[in-house]
This record gives structure tokens, C-alpha cells and sequence, in this order.
């Protein structure tokens, strides 16, 4: 995680952010997306999120997906992590270790960041990920609708098609998004707004959970 020690302006939206990370199960966030273009400070924002909310977590792993790495090995380190290093072996489909992911996303309180999410998204493509890289729209899926205590933060310079089935929704073991500064998006009804000055600033959505 990149180290930051004064973030100026930032103040409120560190505050919000940080409160969607939290323990409060009516308030808390299954996943929280930073979204803006390049340059705009995503990862700054992040890194100051995480480091405030640090006390409310027992474990925090931060992973850049700048070098594009396949879903397996993020998904095996979280694992190896998560448990310890007690594991000897892994399930061998995907699906089976992200049902060993929510396990352990339940037993303890997480915070799961992915930097830079673009990376393995398609160009042009709205959002979709790259051929090969599928299985993070289903780990995005899985986090964002699964029952657990824990919350996967991420940045991205555009938002992941495999999250907009989210919008609006509501219920139990659902999501619903809010979003700062996304007047293009649609949002949920439980939407919030603040504004950033200038174009540069990064927008920050989040899937909120509903019970």
C-alpha cells in the first residue's frame, strides 16, 4: 500500500468513505469502488480510506492489478493469508475457492483492496473484463451480493460491468449502489452526493448491503 501522510481537501470524502467501510451493519458496504480517470488521485484516496480505517478490520490485504496478475494467484494469496498459511491445498475451480473466500470473509472482518481494476478491463468494452479475466467479474459478484462481514474496496479509472445488476437493487443479501459525484450513472435509493471541485477529482461508488 502506498504511503500517505497528508491528503489535503480530501477530508470529507475520506470520512464517507471510511463510513461505508464500517462495522455498523445498516451502514456498511459489501464493496466500495473509486472511480476517475487517470491521475485523478484514486489510489492517494484509497490509501487514506484504508489507513482510517484500519481499527475496524482484523485483516487487510492490498493487491495492484497493475501488471494485470490472473485471478488464481490473487485469490490463492488472499487465501494463504486468510488462513494463516495452514493451507496444504487449495479447491481446484474457481468457484469452489471463492465459496472458501466468503468462509473466511465471515469469520473475520476484512478489508480486500484491488488498485488499479482497469488494468484487466477490456478497451472500449464498457467495462467487461479482458478475455482470460472473467472470473474477476464473478469474485466481484460474489463479494458484492455474498453474506459476509467483510468489504473489497477497489479503484478503477471506469466501473466493471459485472457490478451495474447491482444498481437499484434492494432485499435481503442484496446491494444497493450510492454514488458520489455519478450523475450518469443511475443509482439506488439510497443514493448519495457530494461535489468535487474541478474534473480531475475521483467519483466513489458504493454497493451498499441492505437487510
Amino acid at each position: 500500500m502506498p504511503a500517505v501522510e497528508h491528503l489535503l481537501g480530501r477530508a470529507a470524502e475520506i470520512a464517507q468513505v471510511t463510513g461505508w467501510l464500517g462495522s455498523k451493519a445498516g451502514a456498511r458496504c459489501r464493496l466500495v469502488a473509486v472511480l476517475g480517470i487517470g491521475g485523478a488521485g484514486k489510489t492517494t484516496l484509497a490509501a487514506a480510506v484504508v489507513r482510517a480505517a484500519a481499527p475496524t478490520f482484523e485483516v487487510m490485504i492490498w493487491r495492484s492489478l497493475l501488471n494485470a496478475p490472473p485471478l488464481a494467484e490473487i485469490v490463492q494469496n488472499w487465501l494463504q493469508i486468510l488462513a494463516r498459511q495452514t493451507l496444504s491445498t487449495l479447491p481446484d475451480s474457481v468457484d469452489e475457492q471463492l465459496r472458501l473466500l466468503l468462509t473466511y470473509l465471515r469469520q473475520q472482518r476484512c478489508l480486500l483492496v484491488l488498485d488499479n481494476l482497469e488494468s484487466i478491463l477490456q478497451p472500449g468494452a464498457a467495462g467487461e473484463m479482458r478475455p482470460g479475466y472473467e472470473g474477476y467479474a464473478q469474485l466481484l459478484q460474489y463479494l458484492a451480493g455474498g453474506e459476509h462481514q467483510s468489504v473489497l474496496l477497489l479503484t478503477s479509472r471506469e466501473q466493471p460491468q459485472a457490478i451495474s445488476r447491482f444498481v437499484g437493487q434492494c432485499g435481503p443479501n442484496r446491494a444497493a449502489v450510492g454514488c458520489f459525484g455519478c450523475a450518469q450513472h443511475k443509482c439506488g435509493e439510497r443514493a448519495m452526493s457530494t461535489r468535487f471541485e474541478g474534473t480531475q477529482q475521483p467519483r466513489v461508488c458504493g454497493l451498499q448491503s441492505r437487510r
